[in-house]
């Protein structure tokens, strides 16, 4: 996580969520995080309360909210108009 969703942009740490559903949120790097950013939900796969993290549950009201503004970010980026025509592998 960089710090400047809360140093530069002024996010409050109590808005931000960490994690993964399907991943835990290991030692090392709850150990980086937590003491700068204490007030950020960690989420983790099992929860593990016990270790400062919160599971994470499924919604029944999906939000998500972007930091663009409402102003379209990218257009036109697939190849011919087709996902997975630019990818490398």
């Amino acid at each position: 996580m960089k710090s400047q969703l809360v140093n530069e942009t002024g996010i409050t740490q109590s808005d931000i969520y960490v994690g993964d559903t399907m991943k835990h949120i290991y030692k090392h790097r709850y150990d980086i995080l937590h003491p700068e950013f204490p007030d950020v939900h960690y989420l983790d796969y099992d929860g593990c309360t016990n270790l400062g993290r919160e599971k994470a549950t499924v919604s029944n009201t999906a939000k998500i909210e972007y930091s663009n503004r409402g102003e379209t970010l990218r257009t036109d980026v697939w190849l011919n108009g087709e996902p997975c025509n630019d990818l490398v592998y």
